[in-house]
């Protein structure tokens, strides 16, 4: 699902796997204007980028967040309200602030999200993005109308 007023502007290619979920008014930012030249008006100029945006299966990016060029956010994580995600977000993330700061990781040994200190906190023998979205298939083959979602359509939220 792709919220409200959200703008997706990409030179290269952006990729948004299965059961993730935009937010309203968030920015996935793949392209930009070439600014070298100050005496050439920039709306003239190229439009240039990175490789490909990808954000994984089942991520979750709340309200307001701006994802740059050439990011991948991993599957299974949550990026906060908000948020600007200037590097990688590893798989089963929790992500806040501006910029973007890990503050929870998922542990799969006791299956709850556990406080992130620093990079040794990842999980080591975390399962793959395919498997993981088999699991999904699995628990919810069919997820719904996407575009009542965020939205009072389908009752009071």
């Amino acid at each position: 699902m792709i919220g409200r007023r959200t703008f997706i502007t990409v030179e290269k290619k952006v990729l948004i796997r299965d059961y993730s979920t935009i937010g309203i008014n968030c920015l996935i930012l793949g392209a930009h204007h070439d600014y070298q030249d100050p005496f050439k008006p920039y709306i003239t100029g190229e439009v240039t980028g990175k490789p490909e945006i990808k954000i994984g299966v089942n991520c979750f990016l709340s309200a307001g967040v701006t994802v740059l060029a050439g990011i991948n956010v991993g599957y299974g994580s949550v990026i906060g309200s908000g948020s600007l995600i200037n590097k990688d977000i590893p798989p089963f993330s929790l992500v806040i602030g501006n910029p973007c700061k890990i503050v929870k990781t998922y542990n799969f040994e006791k299956n709850v999200w556990r406080e992130y200190d620093d990079e040794t906190n990842l999980e080591k023998d975390i399962i793959s993005e395919e498997y993981y979205l088999n699991i999904l298939k699995k628990k919810m083959p069919r997820t719904g109308p996407y575009f009542h979602a965020a939205t009072n359509k389908m009752g009071d939220l």
